[in-house]
């Protein structure tokens, strides 16, 4: 499964793409922002996981620009209700709140298929 990481926080980024890495049925590509992402990233890939608070292009917005061509998981430190039942109505997979375990990721990702 070729996964897109939309992520602007170096450290964050970082982690996942080890993380996921060490499940061999993933293959992870990351992004620093939705405007590299958006230049980028193309239909090979299976899924796409993003962060919402992000400079210049928001998640919401990336994911509205995706027009629905990939199932995405979106994650956020600052989530609210609003946003999620937003991200949701644009036919978002799944809404996890910073931190969370890997694991919780992981079954995120196996859902989407």
């Amino acid at each position: 499964m070729k996964i897109a990481v939309v992520e602007d926080d170096i450290n964050m980024r970082k982690s996942l793409e080890f993380a996921l890495e060490e499940y061999k049925e993933f293959e992870v590509i990351t992004y620093k922002s939705a405007k590299e992402a958006l230049r980028k990233i193309d239909d090979s890939f299976d899924l796409i996981i993003t962060d919402i608070t992000m400079p210049g292009i928001d998640g919401i917005e990336f994911v509205k620009r995706l027009d629905g061509r990939f199932d995405i998981i979106v994650i956020t430190g600052n989530a609210t209700l609003n946003r999620a039942i937003e991200a949701l109505r644009l036919g978002v997979k799944d809404f996890l709140t910073k931190p969370f375990e890997i694991e919780t990721l992981v079954k995120a990702i196996k859902r989407s298929k």
